[in-house]
């Protein structure tokens, strides 16, 4: 009974994080029950009890004789015609230029906005020198705030009284913090199967220790779902330590190993170290794989095969679900995955 019951809820989520993603959109018709039922291992009835608590929340609606579909949003004209005041909030003014992966983000949020009648106040706040306080000024007179980039790093709290997102982030702050990341799960599998596919048996994994700032991310969610994935497969090591690239590099044991990194960033770092201490490529001499894909904007990044999501389809998600929360101020956060592809040079 446990069992079905942690699927269902499985389930659930997954459609739930579908729609909000924009991978199901408003009117799709979603796939028949004795799919689902296959896919996370429940009876038919079991998943049609899923799908119907989510009739139930407004999200889906069951059609007789049609199927399930993908509920539309009411158009309420008068609703469309009141200026909406968005916030987002981002770390450097580098990033508004699109190049860097807070940049498409923004982009995305921007696209969505020019839609839905909404205002932006675009602020640039360092990680370093976030505040709530500083939060509360640039959010002042806003209906939400969109947080774009690892804020979760650095700040203890966020403001009350307000919509909050988190685009690439991980920490709700007491389920005050809807997130939107890219899918952990669909990126382990894709880790698991390139490891596997190099005859792999043994793969070290790189992540942060529990005095890092960096700890309660979505980098460490990435790192200890990839091992529970690649559980089924082989042996995995986990290597928890500070954000220092010598650290990492100690850890190179063997050619015949695999090697995974939580973070696309710290990747780069440890192939430039690599590079200035043997003046060879990391990736020749090593199999490794990245998460999170932020490489692929940045030309002078050496390739590497990443496991990456669209993170212009993160800003849209970020969006709607920061609008959907100022139009219905009772709804609580939400975990929020995008999808995930494979990228391999």
């Amino acid at each position: 009974m446990r069992h079905n019951h942690l699927q269902s809820e499985k389930l659930s989520r997954y459609v739930e994080a579908q729609i909000a993603a924009g991978v199901f959109r408003p009117g799709m018709q979603l796939p028949p029950l004795k799919e689902w039922a296959d896919t996370f291992g429940l009876s038919e009835s079991s998943a049609r009890r899923s799908l119907l608590k989510l009739c139930e929340s407004g999200l889906l609606e069951l059609r007789h004789g049609q199927g399930t579909f993908v509920r539309r949003r009411r158009k309420d004209n008068e609703e469309n015609n009141v200026q909406r005041r968005i916030a987002v909030v981002t770390t450097r003014s580098t990033d508004s230029d699109g190049g860097t992966y807070c940049g498409r983000i923004i982009r995305g949020i921007q696209q969505r906005a020019e839609t839905q009648h909404t205002q932006l106040l675009l602020n640039f706040i360092p990680y370093e020198t976030c505040t709530v306080q500083k939060l509360i000024q640039s959010s002042t007179g806003c209906d939400g705030l969109i947080l774009v980039g690892c804020y979760d790093c650095h700040l203890d709290d966020v403001p009350e009284g307000i919509p909050v997102v988190g685009a690439n982030m991980h920490c709700t702050y007491g389920g005050k913090v809807s997130t939107v990341d890219l899918d952990p799960y669909r990126a382990a599998e894709l880790a698991a199967d390139y490891f596997r596919k190099h005859g792999k048996k043994r793969v070290h994994v790189f992540s942060h220790d529990e005095t890092s700032r960096y700890f309660r991310t979505v980098f460490r969610l990435r790192a200890t779902t990839f091992l529970e994935c690649w559980r089924e497969y082989g042996e995995g090591i986990l290597h928890t330590l500070q954000p220092s690239t010598p650290d990492d590099l100690k850890e190179l044991r063997s050619p015949e190993d695999g090697y995974l990194w939580d973070s696309g960033a710290r990747t780069r770092d440890c192939q430039e170290a690599y590079h200035r201490e043997t003046g060879r490529i990391l990736t020749d001499d090593y199999c490794i794989f990245s998460i999170d894909g932020r490489q692929l904007g940045d030309p002078d990044f050496v390739p590497v095969a990443t496991a990456a999501t669209d993170y212009f389809a993160m800003g849209e998600a970020a969006f709607d679900e920061c609008l959907e929360r100022v139009r219905n101020p009772g709804r609580g956060m939400r975990r929020i995955f995008t999808h995930v592809f494979s990228s391999i040079p």
